[in-house]
């Protein structure tokens, strides 16, 4: 797996003069949202989530990134959400339970529902020891 297929995404925004607001376009799916880009920019970032929480619930793959025409910038969602959107397709291609996983870190049911929801901060050391768990160890890379 390769964080960069999980961590930026191809974002349209679109200002609307008449509602005084911006679509933004994520996935081919385009909602008003916000009267700021950087708002706009966090409503994006929330409809990323929101699509990968859907396919995990329903214990599908989440996509990720996608290569889509006439999208004019990235949204880019951070290597530590890009890491959790990552472990929950492990999870889902292991059929490995979140439960289950904690249980064999020895980790409690917030620690465990923290590691894999992209809206809250994890110790980079937690995420390792689940990935690792799972037969996938974490490995970084720099490329200059």
């Amino acid at each position: 797996m390769d964080m960069k297929n999980y961590r930026l995404y191809r974002i349209k925004y679109v200002f609307d003069e008449n509602a005084k607001a911006y679509d933004i376009y994520v996935f081919g799916v385009g909602v008003t949202c916000a009267d700021t880009k950087d708002k706009a920019s966090f409503m994006a970032r929330e409809l990323v989530f929101d699509k990968s929480a859907a396919d995990y619930l329903e214990r599908k793959l989440f996509a990720g990134a996608q290569n889509v025409e006439d999208f004019d910038e990235i949204l880019d969602i951070g290597p530590d959400a890009a890491l959790k959107l990552m472990l929950r397709n492990l999870l889902i291609s292991k059929a490995v339970s979140e439960n289950e996983l904690g249980r064999r870190l020895g980790l409690t049911k917030t620690e465990i529902s923290s590691a894999v929801n992209p809206r809250k901060s994890t110790r980079l050391g937690t995420l390792d020891k689940c990935f690792s768990e799972l037969g996938a160890p974490l490995q970084v890379n720099c490329h200059l």
